[in-house]
């Protein structure tokens, strides 16, 4: 069962592996924007960051088409932003912000 996060950008959990080349650190953000067209888009996570994703990272659960603008996800850092650019994701999942 998946832990829901609680709006706390300090809370980032750790598969403890490095599965599929990731960090296996596992962040929360949003959809940023989406090019349906080119099959990618990016997530910001909540600290800020900018992450590119593909349509093949996505879990089976999540459809590209399903994607919004402000969608809260899930995610593995494939890698970490470097300068001024953005990191890459694997695994992204949807994912409900709780109310707290």
């Amino acid at each position: 069962e998946r832990e829901e996060f609680n709006g706390n950008s300090s809370q980032v959990r750790s598969n403890g592996g490095n599965n599929g080349g990731g960090t296996g650190e596992i962040f929360a953000g949003i959809v940023k924007t989406t090019f349906p067209d080119r099959g990618f888009g990016f997530i910001q996570s909540l600290d800020g960051k900018d992450y590119f994703f593909h349509l093949t990272d996505l879990e089976n659960d999540l459809q590209f088409e399903d994607l919004v603008d402000g969608l809260p996800v899930d995610f593995e850092v494939k890698r970490e932003p470097l300068h001024e650019k953005a990191g890459a994701a694997q695994h992204v999942r949807a994912c409900e912000y709780a109310d707290d």
